[in-house]
Formats: C-alpha cells, sequence, structure tokens
C-alpha cells in the first residue's frame, strides 16, 4: 500500500492539484454559467484563470485516490496521519469535488480530533450537494465529541465502545457508502446485542428492543 505514494510530501502534493474550493466554485457559477462538463467557456477570462476545470480534470481521479490512500494509511498506523497532515485535510474537505469531500471526511473519522470539529462543522453549513459527506460529517462529530473508537468493515463502519479490537459495548453502524444510520444500541464481538434500533433504507424505525447475536429477539 505505502508503494502508492512514496512520502507524506507527495501525498500532501497531490491533495492540492487543481485544487477549488466550494466558495470559489460559487463564485465562478454566479459570475458565468461555466461548462463544466465539457470542460471550457466561451470567456476568455475563464478560460484563462480555470482552462481545465478540477471537476472533470483527470486530477479529481488523483485527488481522490490520494484521499482513500490516507484512509488506509490512517486504518493501519494513525501516527503517520501528524496534526500538520490533519490541519491540510481540514483544508481541503472545502473542495469543488463530492468524491473527494466524501473521500477526506471519511479519513476524518479514522484520525480527526477536537481541532477537526470547527472545519467539519463549517462543511455542513455550505453543504448542499451530498447528502453522503453530510452523514459523514455528522458521525465524525458524534466520534469526536463522545470520544468513540471506529472500525471499518468494508461495506459497513462501526462508531461506538470499542473492547479488543472489536464492536463491545454502546455504538452505531452505518452503511459506509452514504453515512446512513443502520443500527445504534449495544454490541457484543461486532454482533448486535442488547437493547438497540434497528433502521431500514428509508431511516424508519425497522426493529426496536432487544437483539442477540445479531438477530432481533423481541
Amino acid at each position: 500500500m505505502m508503494n502508492e505514494i512514496k512520502s507524506m510530501d507527495n501525498v500532501l502534493s497531490n491533495l492540492s492539484l487543481r485544487f477549488m474550493s466550494l466558495q470559489q466554485y460559487d463564485e465562478i457559477i454566479k459570475f458565468k454559467k461555466f461548462r463544466w462538463i465539457k470542460g471550457y467557456d466561451n470567456s476568455p477570462q475563464l478560460h484563462t484563470l480555470y482552462p481545465s476545470p478540477p471537476s472533470i480534470h483527470d486530477s479529481k481521479s488523483i485527488r481522490v485516490s490520494t484521499a482513500d490512500t490516507i484512509f488506509k494509511i490512517a486504518l493501519v498506523n494513525s501516527n503517520k496521519i501528524t496534526q500538520e497532515v490533519l490541519d491540510t485535510l481540514h483544508s481541503h474537505i472545502f473542495d469543488c469535488s463530492v468524491a473527494f469531500r466524501l473521500a477526506l471526511v471519511q479519513s476524518l473519522l479514522c484520525v480527526g480530533n477536537s481541532t477537526s470539529l470547527q472545519p467539519i462543522q463549517q462543511l455542513l453549513t455550505v453543504e448542499k450537494e451530498s447528502m453522503a459527506v453530510r452523514n459523514t460529517c455528522e458521525i465524525v462529530l458524534y466520534k469526536v465529541l463522545n470520544s468513540k473508537g471506529f472500525l471499518d468493515a468494508g461495506t459497513f463502519i462501526y462508531v461506538g465502545d470499542i473492547i479488543d479490537g472489536a464492536a463491545n459495548g454502546e455504538g452505531k453502524m452505518y452503511y459506509k457508502h452514504n453515512g446512513q444510520l443502520i443500527y445504534e444500541g449495544t454490541f457484543k464481538s461486532n454482533l448486535f446485542y442488547g437493547l438497540g434500533i434497528y433502521y431500514d433504507d428509508n431511516r424508519n424505525v425497522q426493529n426496536k428492543g432487544s437483539f442477540m447475536n445479531g438477530e432481533f429477539v423481541e
């Protein structure tokens, strides 16, 4: 994995590639309807400033891939994510690419701390494009404010009490791709166990009561 990006300096450099903030994006849209999908505009001024829109440029894929790599590094060795790197992540979560914003906010699930609260709260106030980004921001806030642990289970993520490397105690489980809440309550050895609430895909309560070994009892 570490061969993907040779050093953290390269990671930070890749994050900055073709970076455009949400604020800059909004200003451009207000100035003139920029042809983002085709990647050009009839205005010479805009073409000079942004000859290749970062939302469709190949660098978008590089930025997203880099954010995913940070997430993987954070899972294996969170000590590599220094406060300097965190500060960089905080500034770049306001990127105009939804996929990039989501990947970076997901990385903060692993390594976010009290310094993450303000930028995450700010992103929540301006995020209008993606419910997945908003949901994941809420998860980061829940994790940091309540000093909870984090586990990546592939399709799912868990935020809550962790004992012996597993979900044990109070916690919540979410879909990873959109941050939607699936279950909140008590866990034992990574399974629903005890009192809890299970939600359907529309966030409606499907089961509420006692669970045992991952199954609803009553």
